[in-house]
């Protein structure tokens, strides 16, 4: 029962179509039950190490997901991952942005709330070349908090995210843009793909059920595009595929500078922008 919003992987081309209009797009055979299967096992291990936790009443949200485990990187680096994303990016250099884990809480009174939001007011880059693809490593439906988006809302570019007094919220505060009404629920069976668009806005809702629902997400760039604000994760910039340097950035306008020659990326003479915990 997979809707037309699914596709195959040798349907990538209708798929890339479907994403550059709708802003989000999922792909049912991308990753096989038993790679799916190594994930979950490698979450489970990580628990027991002590390396990531799971949350029973409250939300937590991994950060740096891909050193939890090498089988988090190595799916981040998976080739026929990579070539998708290179494809969809349309570059063939690629790098890793940050990567997570959103685990819902077991039992969800609310705290696995996700309000309406886009991914780039998060983290501004100089392009929009940046998309999130996440492995959803459980069986979701309407009870699982399930990734809820609006459909061509990526098309309206950035929308606000803070107050009346210029602070972040974390969520969209320009409300005439989100219309409900045209919202769509990703129903996803475990192994799912979906990849949706720095501006596309989606949501989740708290979960009514006591199963898992854990959603694992990189977000990829071109290596051409610069982060401007926002947190940096010890992951930030890792280079996925093709050229490593970033010693050109590329701006909306088309405008590209030279960035401080071939390693040109944003370092700390000071040690005062380290990553918080």
């Amino acid at each position: 029962n997979m809707e037309k919003w699914i596709f195959k992987i040798k349907n990538t081309k209708e798929a890339l179509n479907f994403y550059n209009e709708n802003g989000y797009v999922g792909f049912s055979d991308l990753i096989s039950l038993n790679q799916n299967k190594i994930l979950c096992d490698a979450f489970d291990s990580a628990i027991n190490k002590g390396v990531i936790s799971q949350g029973y009443e409250d939300m937590i949200a991994i950060d740096d997901a891909v050193y939890a485990s090498d089988e988090f990187m190595s799916i981040a680096k998976n080739k026929k991952i990579v070539d998708l994303v290179k494809t969809f990016l349309n570059s063939e250099s690629i790098e890793l942005q940050h990567s997570k884990i959103n685990s819902k809480p077991i039992s969800d009174n609310g705290s696995g709330l996700i309000k309406w939001h886009q991914d780039y007011p998060f983290f501004p880059h100089t392009n929009h070349d940046l998309l999130a693809f996440g492995i959803h490593l459980d069986d979701e439906d309407e009870n699982s908090g399930s990734l809820r988006v609006i459909p061509r809302s990526h098309i309206n570019g950035p929308l606000s995210h803070c107050d009346e007094n210029g602070n972040f919220t974390g969520y969209c505060t320009e409300n005439n843009n989100i219309n409900e009404d045209k919202s769509k629920l990703l129903v996803c069976p475990a192994g799912t793909v979906t990849i949706h668009n720095c501006y596309t806005l989606h949501q989740s809702d708290p979960k009514t059920n006591n199963l898992k629902r854990r959603l694992f997400v990189n977000q990829y760039r071109t290596s051409d595009n610069a982060q401007l604000g926002g947190p940096i994760w010890k992951c930030t910039g890792i280079n996925i595929s093709g050229n490593k340097n970033k010693g050109k950035i590329r701006f909306m306008d088309g405008t590209v500078i030279e960035n401080r020659g071939n390693n040109g990326s944003l370092y700390d003479l000071f040690g005062k922008l380290a990553p918080k915990e």
